[in-house]
């Protein structure tokens, strides 16, 4: 049995009591990394957003599991209900994080313990793995290359049913990636975890590189971090 974490990010999400966000959400850029909420922090799961640096002019103060309420933005990557409110940050400016909400709406987040930021080479470097989208006809079948750059020589994978990839390194739009050789084992030791912890038990895996961004475009299925 997969673990649940793969069950709900790889669906596609229609429009829901939440509003009419997507479990992944277009954004006009990709900034220089995510700020979630700490899922471990033991205060009540508010995210709050201002309209200003000064964090002075409030444009939100959203209890997450309150299902009645309406979502009041739709978030990078967004279903609340599982803890995942994830919004692009563009820069870190005094005591706030700037951010993005719905495509293109500049608001700002307090720094505190209650939020965690993640560049996006820690994002996907401590991740549970991705795999090749399987939603993007354009991007489901692009080639794993022994070096960044798109002239180089393909690396065949396994033909398996699953497709878990590990990835050890970020080179800009590239990531270096390693096959996970557990994830279609019927009996994964490693089940629910993050692919970092024991990718180096499989050391005989195919490696190599794969694009994960095309301009502010993510073309590649990102197994979370709650």
């Amino acid at each position: 049995m997969r673990n649940l974490i793969i069950i709900f990010i790889l669906i596609s999400f229609n429009a829901s009591a939440f509003g009419q966000c997507e479990y992944s959400n277009p954004t006009s850029e990709l900034g220089i990394g995510l700020l979630g909420y700490n899922t471990e922090s033991d205060r009540p799961f508010i995210f709050e957003a201002f309209n200003d640096r000064n964090l002075s002019d409030k444009f939100c103060s959203w209890d997450i599991y309150d299902y009645e309420a309406p979502s009041p933005f739709c978030a990078k990557f967004h279903k609340p209900d599982y803890g995942i409110v994830q919004v692009v940050v563009l820069d870190s400016v005094g005591d706030a994080y700037k951010v993005l909400v719905n495509e293109k709406d500049i608001k700002y987040v307090p720094k505190s313990t209650n939020y965690i930021f993640w560049t996006w080479e820690e994002y996907l470097t401590d991740s549970h793995g991705i795999r090749r989208s399987i939603e993007n006809n354009d991007f489901k079948n692009q080639p794993i290359k022994e070096k960044p750059n798109d002239s180089s020589e393909t690396v065949q994978i396994p033909d398996d049913k699953h497709e878990l990839l590990c990835v050890l390194e970020v080179k800009g739009d590239w990531i270096k990636v390693k096959y996970d050789c557990f994830y279609n084992s019927s009996k994964n030791p490693n089940e629910g975890m993050p692919c970092s912890t024991y990718i180096a038990d499989c050391p005989s895996s195919a490696t190599g590189w794969l694009r994960w961004r095309i301009g502010n475009r993510i073309i590649v299925d990102i197994f979370l971090m709650a």
